[in-house]
């Protein structure tokens, strides 16, 4: 009759600064059933979400990834190759 779908939940992260900290969140989101996390890009003191998307791939195996913004009108230091070393 109807297909029903597992039921999922996303988790947003924001304002993390250092790699440890957003692998540790993003493990334990993954470890207590997260089926997705999304990664916002504004223009506050944030990473950018490919670099801060790449390292969460690299540390979990289900986890879904969803970037919500890109501002690629905005060119601003968190989109400098510093933002790749600090994470990966």
């Amino acid at each position: 009759m109807w297909d029903v779908r597992p039921f999922q939940f996303m988790i947003g992260t924001r304002g993390i600064l250092d790699r440890a900290t957003l692998i540790r969140g993003a493990q334990m989101a993954e470890s207590v059933g997260y089926s997705h996390l999304c990664i916002h890009d504004h223009l506050l003191d944030e990473l950018a979400p490919i670099p801060v998307l790449t390292a969460v791939a690299m540390a979990t195996e289900r986890l879904r990834l969803c970037p919500l913004v890109f501002n690629n009108d905005c060119v601003t230091r968190r989109s400098s190759p510093r933002s790749w070393r600090r994470l990966i």
